[in-house]
């Protein structure tokens, strides 16, 4: 079956392809968008009372497993855990994210000229900076650069005030502030005020699944897209190839409807923005089609340079009797950590001051957990009595976590490949590896030295760092940009090398990581190629 054609395909539904929709809609261009997982309704209330009150995911809200399946090897915990990351509906990541919008800094950049390691972007922190204040204004973020000496300079201020600390942030800066490390606001897509159709945040320190849309989700802008008559939207369709001519220019996609037949549409421009790992597995199931089609990958480099954030954990116990998790969302941050001296032999590091109640049997933020993967919970009869919950926040209540997030570098032994594995429609599904390289180690022990170092500097016993790390749901580098066409997929613009009218969207074009959470400068990227990609339909 064969489709009309619109101007865009979008491939995903996640915060890229929403910024894209709501953009290219807006100046008039017809979007087609294309989301392998289900619908997801916005605001996320149902979710809230689903999840938070009556611990029970609906499974309407879940892609089938198999349609999701990874293969994983290397050291990054197990296939299930990257499996879950990979949050498969209208929306993507961004429905269920922590929300927090640092920017990256003028050295992430370039952190071949300035410390001797990486690959340099072929995009300056100064050429993406209006983008990055358009992108936080895009996001409605809370924050301030004024207690934070290690921010880039910007062109303008946030959009909306900063959150004020909350009662355990800032005993944290006050202890720490005589000791040598700085401690300030947090920059989050959260609404501090009422901003753009969208109430105030409440507080309620269930951003995962907020109810009442102060913490940003794609669907907020996806919604406004929609309305423009501009954008259709199909959920539970898995685009399986990007079609291509002779000449390698595209004309459209394949994908299976409902998963049932098999369907093409097509367009004038396609974007592939569904994410690091499946990103990179729809140009290689294209390019492997041969023809046209190879121009896909004609550097090679698709799949190669995958990058994970590392997300370390400290915990500690502190002599006051603090109770974390009581309301809102965390609001102290250090970013002390990321140009230092070592960062030669190193990562930079991020130090995030959790609000988190350390050790609770259930996950209540509402971000969900690897028992989900077990399907659906009924209504829960093994839900903790108050009994059992006065007890857990008795043994907890002096705990603490420190979040740090380390940069990581590409090499040998990180890539997405195709699996000998296939999926129900006889495609291979991604190979993942990846194992840490001795960059990553040097990070590792710098991350336990600064958490064990912050938390002696709080007064805290006890202390534990993990033994393993977490991504962040951070999968980045697959498709990386570079000016070489023998070197990087795409073009500083985000445009497939060779491919005049294929472009990829999100942070699997970003050729090198940083401390920082890389949402915000996928949104400002995101913003830039909006405009080019209009311009280019002339």
């Amino acid at each position: 079956m064969t489709e009309g054609t619109t101007d865009v395909v979008l491939v995903g539904s996640g915060i890229a392809a929403t910024t894209l929709a709501f953009f290219l809609t807006k100046w008039g261009r017809r979007v087609a968008m294309f989301e392998a997982g289900p619908a997801y309704e916005y605001p996320h209330t149902k979710q809230y009372t689903d999840e938070i009150l009556h611990l029970y995911r609906d499974p309407r809200h879940m892609i089938a497993h198999d349609l999701r399946r990874l293969e994983v090897t290397g050291n990054y915990l197990d296939s299930e855990q990257l499996t879950y990351e990979q949050i498969m509906v209208v929306g993507g990541m961004a429905t269920r994210w922590s929300a927090w919008t640092p920017r990256y800094t003028v050295e992430d950049f370039a952190t071949h000229r300035h410390f001797g390691y990486g690959t340099d972007w072929p995009v300056s922190y100064a050429e993406l900076e209006p983008y990055y204040g358009r992108a936080e204004e895009h996001l409605g973020v809370s924050g301030t650069d004024d207690d934070n000496p290690f921010a880039p300079p910007r062109s303008r201020p946030h959009p909306l005030p900063r959150f004020e600390a909350g009662y355990e942030s800032q005993l944290f800066m006050d202890r720490l502030k005589h000791k040598g490390i700085v401690v300030h606001s947090v920059p989050q897509a959260r609404t501090s005020k009422p901003f753009d159709g969208r109430p105030g945040c409440a507080n309620m320190g269930v951003c995962g699944v907020c109810p009442i849309g102060a913490r940003y989700s794609p669907n907020h802008h996806l919604q406004r897209a929609l309305e423009t008559g501009r954008l259709s939207l199909q959920a539970n369709a898995a685009v399986r190839r990007v079609m291509a001519r002779a000449d390698g220019r595209v004309t459209g996609v394949a994908y299976y409807e409902n998963n049932r037949r098999a369907t093409e549409h097509g367009a004038r421009a396609v974007v592939v923005a569904a994410g690091g790992i499946e990103s990179a597995r729809l140009l290689l199931l294209s390019a492997a089609e041969g023809g046209g089609a190879a121009r896909m990958n004609q550097s090679g480099h698709v799949g190669q340079h995958l990058m994970f954030n590392h997300i370390w954990t400290t915990d500690a116990r502190l002599p006051e009797p603090l109770l974390l998790g009581r309301a809102g969302a965390p609001t102290a941050q250090s970013h002390q950590y990321v140009n230092t001296p070592g960062r030669k032999k190193h990562g930079g590091l991020k130090i995030d001051f959790m609000n988190t109640l350390i050790g609770f049997e259930r996950d209540v933020s509402g971000r969900g957990g690897n028992y989900w993967q077990q399907g659906p919970s009924p209504v829960s009869e093994d839900w903790m009595t108050p009994a059992d919950v006065a007890a857990e926040v008795g043994i907890n209540r002096g705990l603490i976590r420190l979040g740090v997030h380390a940069e990581t570098i590409p090499s040998s032994e990180k890539h997405v490949q195709l699996s000998a594995a296939k999926d129900r429609f006889g495609d291979p599904v991604a190979k993942v590896h990846h194992q840490s390289c001795a960059f990553d180690e040097e990070a590792r022990l710098f991350a336990e030295q600064v958490g064990k170092d912050i938390a002696e500097k709080l007064d805290g016993t006890d202390i534990h760092h993990s033994r393993f790390f977490g991504s962040g749901h951070h999968h980045l580098g697959t498709c990386r940009m570079g000016r070489d066409p023998g070197k990087a997929v795409v073009d500083p613009e985000g445009r497939v090398h060779g491919v005049p009218n294929l472009w990829v969207a999100g942070g699997s074009t970003f050729p090198g990581s940083s401390a920082m959470n890389p949402t915000l400068t996928i949104v400002a990227l995101t913003i830039r190629m909006a405009e080019r990609i209009h311009a280019q339909l002339g």
